[in-house]
């Protein structure tokens, strides 16, 4: 945004919206009420804005409800739509999926998707629920007692992270020895193996040597996610 919050704060503030752990919103007051409040604080005179955001939640039917009667999931719903009301140029949002059922965390995934993509929104996640980060994020930034310790895309950190490969093969091969086509493997459960190698370029050899041989109905990288990452940079519980 190039602005220095010193002498631009309220150019940064109309640029940027933010949703914490907490609602931030007045719960005697129905979702309606809350939008067209902080519409006006905004300078926003168009009500079709928060219409389009409570429809986008699946709020819409619940617009004239208090949010005292709303569940925690609802409430966040509610405080996103609150946050996007100026169209912000980037955006900050602590733990957004907290308290959110299935639905609701895919419904609020591919709405952040769609506003990064199509409308070039910076939005920046602050959560320990890793797996749902990976189908959105492109850049990533892990801390540790609020150090720095590791960043950069997927690409990046498992480049220089992941030295070994870990699929998990579903295979009717059957022999006694722990090393099949120079590949060291272990039994997981029945027709399940779990190969062990230098990289992903050995993938494609080892299912043309087990295709020799028998048949394959699968085949799975185990320890590439963020959370594996995450462990392999240094991460702990409660860290």
């Amino acid at each position: 945004m190039d602005q220095n919050p010193l002498t631009n704060g309220e150019e940064i503030r109309k640029n940027s919206g933010i949703v914490t752990e907490t609602t931030s919103l007045y719960e005697e007051m129905t979702a309606w009420e809350n939008l067209m409040f902080f519409s006006k604080i905004y300078g926003i005179h168009d009500s079709k804005r928060a219409e389009e955001l409570l429809e986008a939640f699946g709020m819409w039917e619940h617009k004239d409800s208090t949010i005292s009667t709303f569940s925690t999931g609802m409430k966040k719903r509610v405080s996103l739509a609150k946050a996007l009301l100026q169209k912000p140029r980037i955006l900050f949002l602590d733990e957004p999926t907290n308290g959110l059922d299935p639905e609701g965390i895919h419904l609020v995934l591919d709405y952040l998707k769609v506003l990064c993509e199509k409308e070039g929104v910076t939005v920046i996640i602050c959560s320990h629920v890793l797996q749902q980060l990976e189908g959105i994020c492109d850049t990533y930034l892990f801390i540790k007692h609020g150090v720095l310790m590791e960043g950069g895309s997927m690409e990046e950190i498992e480049k220089r992270h992941l030295k070994k490969i870990r699929v998990d093969v579903v295979t009717g091969l059957t022999v006694e020895e722990t090393v099949f086509a120079g590949y060291p493997f272990q039994t997981i459960r029945k027709n399940t193996l779990r190969f062990e190698l230098n990289s992903k370029e050995d993938i494609s050899p080892l299912l043309a040597a087990l295709l020799e041989r028998t048949w394959v109905h699968g085949c799975t990288l185990i320890n590439n996610t963020l959370e594996d990452y995450y462990f392999l940079i240094g991460g702990g519980i409660n860290e």
